[in-house]
């Protein structure tokens, strides 16, 4: 009897996480202590979180946007086969938000193949997570249709802007 209830439970979350397959994942991540924020601003990998000659919110999503058009080598095999959107690609249209007490929220929309998800910072960590709560793994070569939102503030310990939280959404895969 026991065994029959293991497998109606194994079968009933089964059902539950291919209803959910559908519906789009985010995550989040936050630093939460100076030490991990100078320890970051050294990282180079992956998208930009720290701004250092930025003197505008607006100078910020530039330099955002260059980083994800710049990486946007479309990946191909060699069959020929190409994604239905190359890395780089954006979907949708970039905003800034005022969050009150100095704080930015900057949205970006593009589609971020999975080698540009740097786990040693803190966007590529939302990434990635949002893309592993949905597809249970990140595949370097595949792009993923990502919405990304960071909190950016004034930094007095590198003269610009610095992210300090981000949020992940992803909704799609080539």
């Amino acid at each position: 009897m026991r065994y029959m209830t293991k497998i109606g439970v194994v079968f009933a979350v089964s059902g539950c996480l291919f209803g959910l397959s559908t519906i789009s994942v985010s995550a989040s991540e936050n630093v939460s202590n100076n030490d991990v924020l100078l320890e970051e601003s050294f990282v180079t990998e992956g998208q930009p979180v720290i701004f250092e000659d930025a003197t505008s919110i607006e100078e910020v999503v530039s330099q955002i946007d260059n980083f994800y058009e710049n990486t946007s080598n479309m990946p191909s095999s060699e069959l020929g086969i190409t994604p239905m959107a190359a890395a780089g690609t954006k979907w949708g249209n970039g905003t800034v938000v005022n969050a009150g007490g100095g704080s930015q929220l900057v949205t970006s929309y593009f589609w971020v193949k999975g080698s540009n998800m740097s786990g040693s910072n803190v966007v590529g960590r939302a990434q990635k997570k949002a893309v592993t709560d949905k597809y249970g793994s990140v595949k370097s070569s595949t792009s993923y249709k990502m919405k990304t939102t960071q909190k950016v503030n004034m930094s007095p310990q590198t003269q610009g802007y610095v992210t300090v939280s981000a949020t992940a959404w992803v909704y799609a895969r080539d």
